[in-house]
């Protein structure tokens, strides 16, 4: 356990002071994207969310799951069947009903919502990154967890200028072309890539942490 959370620390000490070269003072974003399903990317959003939120106690944490195609974070912390980022997105909820409360103060997810309405989300990008720029004023920092880039390498492109990306790759498996293909991707979307996390192990995340209130 003290060599995962010093994994995390050292990662999120990289993250926590990068700023983007932009004129806006609000919170900063972070993708954390992969290029293939397996590569532990989701549950590492989830750890470094929620051990980022134990180290910045005085700081305010969201974690978003915008893969609106797989909806593996909502998933993995039992919020597949509540409100989410994708009703918001289409008019259906309040930005507020989406919140999901932890067993930390500072840190709050916002699932993908429904799956069925999932697929329409891809023709509401310009909300997307007005929802984040609204999320960005209400939180010190936010974590967006996302779609495979293989299968989805446009999705991110509204976040250009609004996010960083983390690209996770698993350690032993990825190869250099692919992981070059992926670097590339991002970089398409004009997306600033503030680093690549070889990850070469499994987060264990506890269903305490999360619970709706």
């Amino acid at each position: 356990a003290e060599e995962l959370e010093s994994g995390l620390d050292v990662l999120w000490a990289r993250l926590r002071n990068r700023r983007l070269n932009t004129a806006g003072t609000g919170g900063q974003a972070f993708i954390i994207s992969h290029w293939e399903p397996q590569e532990g990317a989701t549950t590492l959003a989830a750890a470094l969310a929620h051990r980022a939120a134990q180290v910045d106690p005085a700081c305010t944490f969201c974690l978003i799951d915008f893969d609106l195609f797989g909806a593996g974070l909502s998933f993995l912390t039992e919020l597949e069947a509540e409100t989410g980022i994708s009703n918001v997105l289409l008019g259906q909820a309040a930005l507020e009903e989406s919140f999901a409360s932890t067993a930390l103060p500072n840190l709050t997810i916002i699932p993908a919502g429904y799956p069925t309405v999932g697929r329409h989300v891809a023709q509401l990008t310009d909300r997307c990154r007005e929802l984040c720029e609204i999320l960005a004023e209400r939180f010190h920092y936010l974590l967006l967890d996302m779609p495979c880039l293989r299968k989805h390498p446009n999705f991110a492109f509204w976040a250009s200028g609004l996010a960083q990306a983390v690209l996770v790759a698993r350690a032993g498996q990825a190869r250099r072309p692919v992981v070059a293909r992926a670097i590339g991707a991002l970089e398409l979307m004009r997306l600033d890539v503030a680093g690549v996390v070889l990850n070469a192990r499994e987060y264990f995340v506890p269903k305490w942490l999360y619970a709706r209130t």
